[in-house]
């Protein structure tokens, strides 16, 4: 794999990934996360977040980020039809990770429209990746 594609599998991963932590940490008052962070004393300030944004932004970013660290790792582990097979893993976790909130045997709200939101991510992922992988195709062909 080449060095742009290995980037730019990476940014798809780590930039939704922090920008998911930081309109986390500062949309909600008390959260695990939040304890965890002003434990070793980082504070952010609270930010008003419309509350489209306060409610699905986080569940969208993580879920597009996983679908690129599965993704990720799928391309070492040889996976052919990478962007299916990691759709294959990504789509049940995330539904499995927002049923366990029903019993509130984790912490979080369960909503409908998150796994909705997660699904879209996830779809928008797999656009990109296989349109990127014909981009590349091309590219390399010509």
């Amino acid at each position: 794999m080449k060095l742009i594609s290995k980037v730019f599998i990476i940014l798809n991963l780590l930039i939704p990934l922090f920008l998911g932590l930081f309109i986390y940490l500062t949309s909600r008052d008390r959260t695990v996360l939040f304890d965890m962070f002003s434990f070793v004393g980082i504070r952010l300030q609270e930010i008003n977040y419309p509350q489209i944004i306060r409610n699905y932004a986080c569940d969208f970013l993580w879920a597009y980020s996983l679908y690129w660290g599965v993704y990720f790792w799928g391309v070492f582990g040889g996976w052919r039809s990478l962007a299916c097979l990691t759709s294959i893993v990504v789509l049940p976790f995330s539904l499995i990770m927002e049923l366990i909130q029903i019993p509130r045997s984790m912490p979080g709200t369960f909503d409908f429209i998150d796994i909705v939101t997660e699904f879209c991510a996830i779809g928008l992922a797999v656009f990109i990746a296989i349109n990127y992988g014909r981009f590349i195709h091309e590219k390399n062909n010509c």
